[in-house]
């Protein structure tokens, strides 16, 4: 009866694990990596990408095709097999072995290795598979691969609980503070997650608290997989609580809302009316009334930060905390010459000029609230050079040395994709990241530096502060306390439109000879409703000045510069003291090309031209 009883378990749980179809799994995760941005999938397509066509190349019956390999001035072409195995090697070390274009300009020429490397923590194998089975349904019919291919979900990869789950973001030994796009709130909004297990999010669009929660506090897998196409959702066992405080000042009689520039993620409506509105979002800007300061972090590591606003005349400044009797205060201060007013559904708040103001609420806790398992953040880590596993793929002249990732502030392995590099006065790099925070290496040793930001993809070095270009703004960080942790975060520009679409990314800044500061703003992914694509089929705008390049002074005054820009992917200062942009690819624009930037011109997407008058 036990063997039976045992064999009975076995085939139950056999029959209940998920199942999937690898040719659809390819096919979304093919498209979530944004592969589709450099490989073509249609026959024939006459499209200029930057790499080879990916229709036919894996067949039923592996054919062969031509690579190169070596660098340095010392390249070696080879026949190899167009099967799994040269699949995954183009997936792990795309630049060891560089395809050779079999059609087009450039026929016969190696393609260029610019393709990023997906190692398994990004990719694992599963998916590797799912994807040349897709790719293998690219092809004519005798050549074409299975149509389904069914396999059980790996599920290997997953962790056995929060604590160890990356995706997690713990909050043990200090309060820590990140930028996100989630449901409820604007994608520009800004959350904190305490010790206490309080966690809260501030959101520029009202000028107000727009959410409290106790538990874990954040989870960004959404935002962690392929381009980040998918949201940051609440932390572990989060319970979320009625807000009282979310008191937004008054202006002509009126809350503050700017939905107009930052809408509530998947506010399709708002963004549809902005789009076809006759006020021009020049007009918009100029009519708000309000502008959102930045943020602090607190001097007490288990503290909580404190929001800057201006209102008219009015400065704000506004912490949230627990106050002795467990209730929560909402603490303002109006630093202006004016009163101000504040407003929670029926209920009003006014704050003299000079003065202090409050509100405390009772919001329940919970009888059992879910907390990380207690330890100290790793902020300065040491390692060690690696050596370099194969001979990359580089250009005479060059040298590569293998610097292994830090790891996150709790010790686990995290996603560290560097976008913004800078080299100090003192030797030491600074790296942005994508999601992983903004880290000094120095001399073998990694020291975390700032934290929070969201696709941080830009980064100049001035003096003691750094300017930092994310997707919501651009933000000056500054350290206060000179420990080297940046705890003062100020927007110098957030006006533009910035939604919840991952492909509205900010590249830059470059510092021109004037002293301002210049970015890009990318065009929006076509799948969104409300959108204009100039006639085009990928990329368009949502409105808000996007697809230009803006001139930001360092005092955050904010103009357009130059339109018709699609995907800005990399902006610098030449020698000679001139402006330089990288356009990526698509419709409009031929890829890889590099522009000088220049005053009032127009780089061919008409998309950014929906925004003039």
């Amino acid at each position: 009866m036990l063997k039976h009883g045992f064999i009975a378990l076995t085939l139950t749980s056999s029959v209940c694990a998920q199942k999937i179809n690898l040719i659809d799994h390819g096919k979304k995760t093919f498209h979530a990596l944004g592969c589709a941005e450099c490989h073509s999938e249609e026959k024939d397509d006459t499209a200029v990408k930057t790499g080879p066509n990916l229709w036919g190349l894996f067949q039923k019956e592996a054919r062969t095709r031509e690579i190169v390999t070596g660098g340095g001035g010392e390249t070696h072409r080879h026949q190899v097999k167009a099967d799994l195995k040269y699949l995954e090697a183009s997936l792990r070390n795309p630049h060891e072995e560089l395809a050779i274009a079999e059609s087009g300009t450039t026929k016969g020429q190696p393609y260029l290795p610019v393709m990023p490397p997906y190692p398994l923590e990004i990719l694992p194998s599963q998916k590797t598979r799912a994807i040349f089975y897709y790719l293998q349904t690219l092809n004519e019919e005798g050549q074409r691969g299975p149509a389904k291919k069914i396999e059980k979900l790996d599920k290997s990869k997953e962790h056995s609980g929060p604590n160890s789950n990356p995706a997690e973001i713990l909050v043990t030994d200090r309060t820590r503070i990140f930028r996100a796009r989630m449901e409820g709130s604007s994608a520009r909004a800004i959350y904190v997650g305490t010790p206490s297990g309080l966690n809260y999010a501030f959101d520029p669009r009202t000028l107000s608290i727009s959410k409290i929660w106790w538990g874990g506090f954040l989870n960004s897998k959404g935002e962690m997989h392929g381009r980040g196409g998918k949201l940051t959702v609440l932390g572990h066992e989060a319970q979320v609580m009625e807000n009282e405080l979310a008191f937004s000042p008054v202006v002509k009689g009126k809350t503050v809302d700017h939905s107009f520039k930052s809408p509530k993620v998947y506010d399709g409506e708002t963004i549809g009316e902005n789009l076809k509105s006759e006020v021009d979002f020049e007009n918009q800007l100029a009519q708000s009334g309000a502008r959102f300061i930045g943020y602090s972090y607190p001097e007490e590591v288990d503290g909580h930060p404190t929001f800057f606003y201006r209102v008219g005349k009015s400065r704000i400044s506004l912490k949230l905390g627990l106050a002795e009797d467990g209730k929560v205060r909402l603490d303002l201060q109006n630093a202006g010459s004016e009163r101000q007013s504040f407003k929670n559904g029926m209920v009003v708040m006014s704050v003299e000029g000079g003065q202090s103001g409050g509100m405390t609420s009772t919001i329940s806790k919970p009888e059992k609230v879910w907390r990380a398992k207690d330890g100290t953040s790793l902020l300065t880590q040491g390692v060690k050079p690696a050596k370099m596993k194969k001979k990359m793929f580089l250009l005479p002249g060059y040298s590569a040395e293998r610097i292994p990732a830090p790891s996150d502030p709790q010790g686990r392995p995290q996603l560290f994709e560097p976008m913004g590099i800078a080299l100090d006065d003192d030797g030491s790099i600074v790296v942005t990241t994508r999601t992983a925070g903004v880290w000094r290496h120095r001399e073998g040793t990694w020291t975390m530096i700032a934290e929070g930001l969201l696709d941080a993809l830009g980064v100049i070095i001035e003096g003691d502060d750094l300017i930092v270009g994310q997707k919501p703004e651009l933000t000056r960080l500054v350290d206060t306390t000179g420990d080297g942790f940046y705890d003062y975060y100020v927007t110098l520009s957030d006006d533009f439109l910035f939604t919840e679409n991952y492909h509205e990314y900010l590249h830059g800044p470059a510092k021109g000879a004037d002293g301002s500061y210049y970015i890009g703003l990318n065009l929006a992914e076509h799948r969104n409703a409300h959108i204009y694509k100039a006639g085009g089929k990928w990329m368009g705008t949502q409105g808000g000045r996007r697809g230009t390049a803006l001139r930001v002074t360092p005092k955050g005054e904010t103009s357009v510069f130059a339109h018709g820009l699609r995907s800005p992917a990399g902006f610098g200062t030449g020698p000679d003291g001139r402006l330089y942009y990288t356009e990526n690819q698509g419709e409009f624009q031929g890829t890889s090309k590099l522009y000088l930037l220049e005053k009032d011109a127009y780089y061919g997407h008409a998309g950014s031209l929906v925004d003039l008058p």
